[in-house]
């Protein structure tokens, strides 16, 4: 089952790389470092990019949602994210 731990620990630090902050703790952190580094990559052209926008949204909505509703954005921003590490390696070799 995805949670918003597990979340965080597969992808905090590689986003917090891209959004030159220090790894996110709470899910709130986590949305706003992939909303940045989702800015950065695609203004850099990398179009993996794009779909962490996307997750950045599902996490921002499941802050506050309802257990059952919650669930189902981690699991949709989970999906969104599977290529973040893909991105953040292809950011790293643009530099």
């Amino acid at each position: 089952m995805i949670t918003a731990e597990s979340l965080i620990k597969a992808h905090a630090a590689h986003v917090a790389f891209v959004a030159e902050e220090p790894p996110a703790t709470d899910l709130h952190a986590l949305a706003y470092h992939v909303t940045i580094a989702a800015e950065r990559m695609v203004d850099a052209g990398i179009t993996l990019a794009e779909e962490m926008d996307q997750a950045a949204t599902y996490l921002y909505d499941a802050r506050d949602a309802e257990p059952e509703k919650r669930q189902v954005l981690l699991d949709m921003a989970a999906d969104y994210l599977k290529l973040t590490r893909d991105a953040v390696d292809e950011y790293r070799d643009m530099l």
